[in-house]
């Protein structure tokens, strides 16, 4: 059995290919016992044959790796396709156009096998993550700022099969957040670290930076009401207690900030807004936001306003929130 599965979808992601190759062969270098499985997502362009090419070479032959050509359905349905292949004791996730550093990364696992934890964090804030340390679950959550993002952990496989966990395919927004607190929630240990393992690409074409049309903007919408929905689930059906239960709550409530902010920035009318802040079950409170992680003068503002139906029900629709996408700006977990 491989200790790491590196999972790597790919659509139309031909131009990345040389970068990503160079990147694979490091990682396979700093920690050789790596398998590799790169998911073609029904690419229209060159990316599957170049792909193939790459395979061929002399570098490549040393690798364990699986190309697994599926048709078009999404990152979330390529992972948890690749999940299903994946042989390694635990299992990372990779973005075509990211990067990952190979040695930082070797040296990270080497403490997740000694510590035998269930999760790595990597990436983690440094003003609270000052050192490699193994937190236990609850105060991982309580103390480490919520990354919602899949590739900053690594994950035990086993976990991830025993409990079914899989990315919501019918989301295509913000999907990855809701994986990751699933399986935070069935972790007993979680190696955390500030070292920084993995370079993210602002690509400006990725699916949350480019410009939407009217009907991606209304999933969008539709994808963060889900993922305030699937956040109250997974809080609502956790064994956490104290400060932790406290930080789920949070955790939710900071969803629902976003919810309400992007239905403001596209300028639903008063009656959408109504019917989609009852769908996921908001109660005009946000009794756990700002978190102590967010204390910023915008964001109490904001939720000021947010706390009154009257005030949301004027806001609905009104070019003024226009402004909303620089206060915005403000806002972290």
């Amino acid at each position: 059995m491989a200790f790491l599965t590196l999972i790597v979808p790919l659509y139309n992601g031909s131009r990345f290919i040389d970068a990503l190759s160079r990147n694979l062969l490091a990682v396979h270098q700093a920690v050789a016992d790596t398998e590799l499985l790169l998911v073609n997502d029904g690419s229209s362009d060159d990316t599957l044959p170049r792909l193939q090419a790459f395979l061929q070479t002399d570098a490549a032959r040393p690798l364990n790796v699986k190309l697994i050509d599926t048709p078009n359905g999404g990152v979330s349905r390529a992972r948890n396709t690749a999940l299903a292949a994946a042989g390694g004791r635990y299992v990372m996730f990779m973005d075509q156009d990211d990067a990952v550093d190979a040695s930082k990364l070797a040296a990270l696992l080497a403490e997740l096998a000694q510590s035998d934890a269930d999760m790595l964090h990597f990436n983690a804030d440094a003003r609270y993550a000052r050192q490699t340390e193994v937190y236990p679950r609850d105060r991982f959550l309580t103390d480490i700022p919520f990354s919602s993002y899949a590739w900053s952990y690594v994950y035990r496989r086993a976990m991830i099969v025993r409990y079914g966990l899989r990315f919501n395919e019918g989301m295509k927004y913000l999907e990855d957040g809701l994986f990751v607190l699933a399986c935070l929630l069935r972790s007993e240990r979680i190696v955390t670290s500030p070292q920084a393992v993995y370079t993210y690409t602002d690509n400006p074409q990725s699916v949350m930076r480019s410009v939407r049309t009217a009907a991606q903007t209304q999933k969008f919408l539709d994808d963060i009401g889900a993922a305030v929905k699937g956040y109250t689930a997974l809080l609502q059906a956790a064994d956490a207690a104290g400060d932790a239960a406290e930080r789920l709550h949070e955790i939710r409530d900071s969803f629902q900030f976003i919810h309400i902010v992007n239905m403001l920035k596209a300028g639903v009318s008063r009656r959408e807004l109504a019917a989609r802040l009852a769908d996921a079950g908001y109660d005009y409170r946000l009794r756990h936001y700002p978190s102590r992680f967010n204390r910023r003068v915008a964001v109490a503002a904001l939720c000021r306003l947010f706390r009154s139906q009257t005030l949301l029900g004027i806001l609905a629709g009104s070019r003024a929130m226009y402004y909303v996408q620089r206060l915005k700006a403000a806002h972290r977990l």
